[in-house]
């Protein structure tokens, strides 16, 4: 996560959407744990695309194997965090 992602996070009122678990990160400006984003992304796919979007151009997963959807967020959310 980049310092301009945690100033729009400051910037936007996410009260009331899927974001609101980053309220923390837009009251003090600090990283959230990379163990909340994780949780968030394995509990909600929407989180987690969007956050693989955003890192798309540099972060690329391509499982060798058949995998379900919550092992696949896992491994991504995982990798992106990483």
């Amino acid at each position: 996560m980049t310092h301009a992602f945690i100033r729009i996070v400051q910037i936007l009122d996410i009260r009331n959407t899927k974001w609101r678990f980053l309220e923390g990160v837009r009251v003090s400006g600090a990283l959230p744990p990379r163990t909340v984003l994780v949780q968030q992304c394995i509990c909600d796919e929407g989180v987690l695309e969007v956050l693989c979007n955003y890192a798309a151009p540099s972060k690329k997963f391509q499982p060798s194997r058949h995998v379900s959807w919550g092992e696949s967020s896992m491994i991504q959310a995982e990798r992106l965090f990483s």
